[in-house]
């Protein structure tokens, strides 16, 4: 039975390929005809003999295997279109894969961005909130202390007005019961306790209530004059910062006329700082009175004695002074400017690294007086100035004027007189003046040099 199936299965693929060998012929014909080629006998007759031995090997190929080639061909294009269509797939697959992972990390890098900028965004936020915190807490805490301060400042105020009228009414008090000038029976214990409340009031008060409180003193006779005996001692009284008359901004070019302030006693005073403007004085007392960096601005001043005292970078400022104790005063670093000085006395003070200029000085003496280092420029001292053994010792006279002022013996080492006069002044002895000097000056007529002799220039 098996052996019939298996023939009839080789009958029927051997007819098969019978017909694909008549169909290979008719198109082998086809083809031959159409490039009009005629096939020669004798390839006739081998292609006759080799079609039966082909006929016969047909089935021992079939035998060997199992498959025509017929059936492999249609095998293979079979099996191309799904591997082609597998592969395809497949290649989409990954081609949309690594679309997908591009999409996914140009996403996650956008999502990066975004999440820096915001954290970028809200940090700037956040430090806007904490400067403008900080701006506010800055401006509160400012707000704050200066209500503090000015809360202060009125406390202040408030106390020291109360300091003034406790005092004031502790001195009428005082006055009613030991008289005007405390001379009753217990006099010397009310002057006591009177001169000890009013140094303390001094040394508490602000500037102008010292100015009030001295005033009122002044007036009342009690203290600060020279011609009476007074209640209160007012020596080592603190007084800086002390402002009378007008205020310090106020620059007047010609002094006052008038003497508000006469017989004034401000000996052995604490006036550092203390401004004096539009202020007339006569007859009024400064002995060794404190009085570094005191203005003295458009002031008339007469029969004044500042002997002894300290008055380090002082300002003397549009005044007019007359008969004026300088003696024995400091007056270092000091200014003057448009000052004028008639019967002033500067002897044996010292007025190192001052600076003088557009003043004038006449019937005054600086006799053994230290002006060393010093500015003077566009000044003049006239007649009978002495300026006796003098020192100008490195010290710069530009411009000056110098008419019959005695010199004799001064020290003018390092010295410049650069367009300065000199007339009729005696040089006699002067130490350190050279002729270079001398050249520098404008004019030197009829004066006496060092030598002795008489000297003009040309």
């Amino acid at each position: 039975m098996e052996t019939h199936r298996h023939n009839s299965l080789v009958h029927k693929q051997i007819k098969e390929i019978r017909l694909e060998e008549i169909v290979t012929m008719n198109i082998s014909a086809i083809y031959s005809n159409d490039n009009c080629e005629l096939t020669p006998p004798m390839e006739k007759k081998e292609k006759q003999h080799e079609y039966p031995r082909r006929r016969r090997q047909q089935p021992q190929q079939y035998i060997e295997y199992g498959h025509t080639r017929f059936e492999w061909i249609q095998l293979i294009a079979t099996l191309t279109v799904p591997i082609a269509i597998a592969i395809f797939t497949i290649l989409d697959s990954v081609q949309q894969m690594n679309q997908s992972k591009n999409q996914f990390n140009v996403q996650l890098r956008i999502a990066a961005e975004n999440r820096e900028t915001d954290l970028h965004i809200a940090s700037e936020n956040r430090q806007k909130d904490l400067d403008i915190a900080s701006e506010n807490r800055w401006k509160d805490y400012k707000i704050a202390e200066e209500t503090r301060l000015k809360d202060r400042e009125v406390a202040d105020d408030e106390q020291k007005h109360s300091m003034l009228i406790d005092h004031q009414t502790f001195l009428s008090k005082l006055i009613l019961k030991e008289g005007v000038h405390l001379n009753n029976t217990n006099y010397e214990a009310a002057r006591f306790v009177a001169r000890f409340k009013t140094l303390i009031a001094f040394r508490q008060l602000d500037p102008k209530r010292k100015t009030l409180l001295f005033k009122s003193l002044y007036v009342g006779k009690l203290a600060g004059r020279l011609d009476e005996d007074m209640a209160i001692d007012l020596s080592s009284a603190d007084l800086s910062n002390i402002d009378f008359a007008s205020p310090r901004d106020h620059i007047a070019l010609t002094p006052p006329s008038s003497h508000p302030y006469y017989s004034v006693n401000f000996s052995d005073t604490n006036l550092k700082n203390a401004s004096f403007n539009s202020v007339s004085f006569f007859n009024v007392s400064f002995v060794e009175a404190m009085m570094d960096d005191v203005i003295m601005l458009s002031t008339l001043t007469a029969l004044i004695s500042l002997r002894g005292a300290s008055l380090l970078r002082a300002k003397f400022l549009y005044s007019h002074y007359i008969n004026i104790n300088f003696a024995t005063a400091k007056l270092d670093g000091s200014f003057f400017e448009q000052f004028e000085c008639d019967q002033c006395s500067f002897n044996f003070s010292s007025l190192i690294g001052i600076r003088i200029q557009n003043s004038k000085f006449v019937n005054s003496t600086f006799t053994d007086t230290k002006i060393d280092h010093s500015f003077i420029t566009e000044t003049e001292f006239g007649s009978n100035v002495n300026m006796r053994n003098v020192s100008l010792t490195n010290s710069k006279i530009h411009n000056c004027t110098f008419i019959g002022v005695d010199m004799r013996q001064c020290e003018m080492h390092g010295s410049s007189l650069i367009n300065s006069k000199f007339i009729k002044v005696n040089f006699d002895e002067c130490k350190g003046l050279t002729d270079e000097q001398l050249r520098q000056a404008a004019i030197v007529s009829e004066s006496i040099l060092p030598n002795g002799t008489v000297y003009s220039s040309n």
